[in-house]
C-alpha cells in the first residue's frame, strides 16, 4: 500500500550496506510502502552470517542488490551504485541513505521531495541537530568541529557535514563517480567537489537518531575515521592532495 503519495519513476534510493541487521529489511519495506519503485542496495562484502537481509529484499520487484565480493568501503559502494544508476535509470535523481537505523523513511521522503521540487538542481543534505540533548558528546563535538573546518578551509557552510542522507540530481551522478575515495573520506570529497563545481546545497531538517541500538552496527569509528578525514581535508586545503572528480 502506498502511503501519502508515490515516487514511482521519479527518485531512486541507494543504500550501501555492510553486515546488515533486520533494520535494512525494515527500511527497504518502509520505502516500498511509501511508493519508491527503485531501491538499489549495495552489499559491500558482507560475511556469510549477514546474508538474510539481502536474500529477503532481493525478492522485491523494486529492489536491486549489487554485490562486492569483498569489502571495499562505503565510498566504493556508493560509486558502484551511482554508476549502475546512471547507466540504467533516467529519473530526477537519487537519494543515498544508511541502512543501520539512523535514517528514517520520513526523512528520506523529505530529501526525495526536495529533489523533486528544487529548480536549481542542488545537492540535498539531510541535516541533523547536534545541539539535541540525546546526541552523544563525541558526535556533537565532532560534527560541529567538522562544520567549522569546512567553513574555514573551503567556505562551505553546512550544519551537518557527515550525514549520509543526501540527494544527488541525475546530472551530477556521473561526475560523482570520478571523485576520489573508497571509504568514509569519499563523502567529504563529495562536498568539496560540489563546492568547486558551484553545485548549490539544500539543507533539509531530519530527525537525529542516536539511540544505542541504532548505532551499534555503524562502521564509522568517530575518532579514528575523523582523524583521517581531517588530515585529508587539510591536505586538500593546502593543495597537496586532489579530491579528483570532473564535470
Amino acid at each position: 500500500m502506498v502511503k501519502n503519495g508515490s515516487f514511482t519513476n521519479t527518485v531512486s534510493i541507494l543504500i550501501p550496506s555492510l553486515n546488515p541487521t533486520d533494520k535494512l529489511t525494515n527500511l527497504v519495506n518502509g520505502l516500498s510502502d511509501f511508493g519508491f519503485s527503485d531501491i538499489i542496495v549495495v552489499n559491500d562484502g558482507s560475511d556469510a552470517n549477514h546474508t538474510a537481509p539481502f536474500d529477503s529484499i532481493s525478492k522485491l520487484e523494486n529492489c536491486t542488490v549489487l554485490v562486492h565480493p569483498e569489502n571495499r568501503g562505503k565510498g566504493a559502494a556508493l560509486k558502484t551504485g551511482f554508476l549502475y544508476y546512471y547507466n540504467n535509470r533516467s529519473s530526477i535523481g537519487i537519494v543515498t541513505a544508511d541502512g543501520d537505523g539512523q535514517h528514517l523513511v520520513e526523512d528520506i521522503v523529505k530529501c526525495a521531495r526536495a529533489l523533486e521540487e528544487s529548480e536549481n538542481s542542488p545537492l540535498v543534505i539531510g541535516t541533523r541537530d547536534f545541539y539535541h540533548p540525546d546526541v552523544p558528546k563525541r558526535n556533537s563535538i565532532g560534527n560541529r568541529v567538522s562544520s567549522l573546518a569546512f567553513r574555514l578551509m573551503f567556505d562551505i557552510s553546512l550544519r551537518d557535514t557527515q550525514t549520509g542522507l543526501r540527494g544527488i540530481p541525475y546530472s551530477f551522478v556521473s561526475p560523482m563517480t570520478s571523485v576520489k575515495g573508497d571509504r568514509f573520506e569519499y563523502e567529504t570529497n563529495m562536498l568539496i567537489k560540489a563546492k568547486q563545481w558551484d553545485i548549490p546545497f539544500c539543507e533539509v531538517e531530519i530527525e537525529t537518531v542516536y539511540e544505542e541500538d541504532s548505532n551499534e552496527h555503524s562502521h564509522f569509528k568517530p575518532l579514528k575515521d575523523s582523524v583521517k578525514i581531517f588530515k585529508q581535508m587539510l591536505l586538500i586545503a593546502l593543495k597537496i592532495q586532489d579530491p579528483g572528480g570532473h564535470l
